[in-house]
């Protein structure tokens, strides 16, 4: 797995990461179209996939499940 940058905080979350967290699939999709990699993992080796199967998992689908679950679709065809 590619590590995100370390200077981006304390845990190496990457912009990805904290885009998928906040469930801003346009965010998302634009780092990706970017350059930026879906496969980056922060310094406990957590990838955005995770985070979004994190939310898929504990939330309310209500609330969080489209957004997260496109997310996550795009991120897999990115290669994650």
């Amino acid at each position: 797995m590619e590590k995100a940058k370390p200077d981006n905080c304390v845990c190496g979350d990457a912009p990805i990461h904290v885009a998928c967290a906040f469930q801003q699939y346009d965010t998302a999709r634009w780092l990706l179209g970017h350059g930026v990699r879906a496969v980056a993992s922060n310094n406990i080796g957590v990838t955005p996939l995770h985070i979004c199967a994190g939310y898929l998992r504990e939330r309310d689908p209500g609330n969080y499940g489209k957004p997260t679950l496109t997310s996550a679709m795009m991120l897999c065809a990115q290669g994650a």
